[in-house]
């Protein structure tokens, strides 16, 4: 093994154990992480694993200032097993299987809908249904958006997006340098696409009760991951 490999490995179970210690993640929940981080980082390299990383600690933020924020929310509930295998089983299987376009696309969906979901629970205006803008909502309301959260889900976007115009090489074959600026606005858009996704899968199946949070965050991350990969193939 080699001195990055060490240096990563070791950084990443000092940060694992602080993620426990801050009660952000379960056990479970840590393992399941730390076995797909350091597999990531081992197979792909050090730019596949940034962007997954970037993901973890934008998401512990935006959770953390969100609910700091708002007097009324409730404790932090710890993430566990089911979270990240929802959030991360499409892009982990896009690495284990070459996938660079579905592995930048689930992220970034990923990281949009925790953003604009935590964030836009600080909106001092009531939420409105995706489906029917007319329609106030109470905050937390499946398939409820504002505009601060809408805009925190561009931010989010937006963060994945320059990882893939910065790192291209990682992802683009050396014959394909040129397609750098649209792999980032196909990664761009394709985080709000999976946001959309999620808030129209809440309304319709959550909210009904014929599907849990993860399967909502499973299947968007997943047409987010299509989105981006269908699209670029089109270019290539």
């Amino acid at each position: 093994m080699e001195l990055i490999e060490i240096g990563v490995l070791v950084f990443f179970i000092l940060f694992s154990g602080f993620l426990v210690f801050v009660k952000a993640f379960d056990i479970y929940a840590i393992f399941i992480s730390l076995m797909m981080g350091f597999a990531i980082f081992k197979l792909k390299g050090l730019e596949w694993f940034l962007v997954i990383f970037l993901f973890l600690i934008f998401g512990i933020l935006a959770t953390y200032y969100g609910r700091k924020k708002r007097k009324d929310a409730k404790k932090h509930k710890t993430r566990d097993f089911d979270n990240v295998i929802s959030n991360g089983l499409v892009a982990f299987t896009g690495v284990l299987f070459n996938y660079p376009f579905i592995y930048l696309g689930s992220i970034s969906s990923a990281i949009s809908d925790t953003l604009s979901s935590e964030i836009g629970m600080l909106s001092k205006t009531k939420p409105v249904l995706i489906t029917n803008l007319g329609k106030e909502v109470e905050p937390g309301t499946n398939g409820g958006i504002t505009k601060l959260g809408f805009f925190a889900a561009i931010i989010g976007s937006l963060i994945i997006s320059l990882c893939a115009y910065f790192f291209y090489y990682a992802f683009l074959n050396q014959g394909l340098f040129n397609l750098r600026f649209k792999l980032a606005t196909c990664v761009f858009f394709g985080g709000i696409f999976g946001t959309v996704v999620d808030s129209i899968l809440g309304i319709v199946f959550e909210n009904r009760k014929k599907m849990t949070n993860g399967s909502v965050n499973f299947i968007s991350t997943l047409l987010a991951g299509f989105f981006v990969h269908l699209i670029m193939m089109m270019f290539c």
